[in-house]
């Protein structure tokens, strides 16, 4: 069985563990990665940001084409699975090119989150409209209207799909694979780990001012260092006085620690690399949109939702949704909130985590194993289907 991987951004260390290839590589899985990174605009390295991973020390073949006529002589795809993970828009060679040349295509829904499946109001299209123009100002606004109304429909070009929860599902004529969030094989993996006694209150950082997607997409941040950072620390300030528990980050795992970002924080404690398994210790969680958000859920911990008026112009679709699945109420910090009670407010998303992880990590029966074990069983099963 082999498999080929398309990427053209960077192919990261968490994305190795992710897709959990050690796996697939010692179940005789044969893995490719076709590279296209070189022939799109070069992006400015940042050492502010996670290194790409190397593959020269693991059994996947490594391609990195320097033109698309490479690509037209690699023509024998025929019984080759392919998965697609590149994100450029307006490929070159979309994947309907390699089901023609006789690819089984794969697409995995494992990473669904609330903005893909919430459906907005009338009310809501208006308010995005407004926003979005208060944050990129009219001919951007127009110039993202027009590419999102000329944009060619997706059709279904893929054979099989990897489902998660229940809103992800399969139409008529496709191959349909049941396993789950890849958060959840984190979640089985630390589950049962020893716990930190500590008593803390956990902040989801997603990088709202320094993501590496702003410079790789080239798209403008979500809000500014220097009106984000001084609301932060003062909620931070805030709620730590109300509980009595220090506030410390899980910083996004594509930044780096440095001085600058510490200050930032207020000095405070900053890992990395660590957040699921300092979600399930929390005793209470603090986040924006952040996707660690389904480590909350299946570890049932109280969780407060905070906005700014910032990211509400640039993301109010992202929040609403999430507020629409956890049924609560984000509170904006641009506001004021002394006589807010947080313990109390957290604990309103909980009696909705049940059915947040039926909908979009695990459906109730579903296998409880590593998801790469799932998906070995399930590309056996499609191909015993065709014969």
């Amino acid at each position: 069985m082999k498999i080929i991987f398309l990427i053209d951004g960077p192919f990261l260390k968490r994305d190795y563990e992710r897709f959990s290839f050690d796996i697939l590589l010692k179940n005789n899985i044969e893995l490719c990665m076709w590279d296209f990174q070189k022939l799109y605009p070069i992006k400015p390295k940042n050492d502010s940001f996670e290194a790409e991973f190397d593959l020269s020390n693991t059994n996947i073949k490594s391609r990195v084409f320097l033109s698309f006529n490479e690509l037209e002589n690699n023509t024998k795809l025929n019984g080759i699975f392919i998965y697609d993970y590149r994100v450029n828009l307006n490929m070159d060679y979309p994947m309907s090119w390699f089901k023609e040349k006789g690819a089984i295509i794969i697409i995995r829904e494992q990473g669904l989150g609330p903005i893909l499946l919430h459906k907005l109001s009338l009310v809501d299209h208006l308010i995005i409209i407004r926003n979005k123009f208060q944050h990129l100002g009219f001919i951007a606004l127009i110039k993202a209207i027009s590419k999102k109304t000329l944009r060619t429909p997706k059709r279904n070009y893929f054979d099989i799909k990897i489902c998660s929860g229940s809103l992800s599902q399969c139409s008529k004529n496709q191959f349909e694979i049941r396993s789950h969030a890849f958060d959840y094989d984190i979640f089985l993996e630390k589950k049962n780990n020893k716990k930190n006694d500590r008593d803390y209150i956990l902040f989801l950082d997603n990088g709202q001012t320094n993501h590496p997607d702003y410079s790789e997409l080239n798209i403008s941040p979500f809000a500014t260092a220097e009106v984000y950072f001084p609301l932060l620390r003062s909620f931070f300030e805030k709620i730590e006085e109300q509980t009595g528990l220090p506030v410390i980050i899980a910083l996004h795992p594509r930044l780096k620690i440095n001085d600058s970002l510490s200050m930032q924080f207020g000095n405070r404690e900053i890992f990395i690399n660590k957040t699921a398994q300092l979600v399930r210790d929390a005793k209470l969680v603090v986040n924006h949109d952040s996707t660690a958000i389904n480590f909350v859920a299946l570890w049932r911990i109280p969780m407060v939702i905070i906005t700014t008026n910032q990211i509400e112009k640039a993301i109010y679709r992202a929040m609403n949704a999430q507020d629409h699945f956890l049924q609560t109420t984000r509170v904006n910090i641009n506001n004021p909130y002394d006589n807010m009670d947080f313990l109390k407010i957290s604990e309103k998303p909980i009696s909705q985590y049940n059915q947040y992880i039926e909908n979009f990590i695990k459906v109730t029966g579903s296998p409880i194993k590593n998801s790469a074990e799932i998906i070995i069983e399930g590309l056996n099963n499609y191909l015993k289907s065709q014969l």
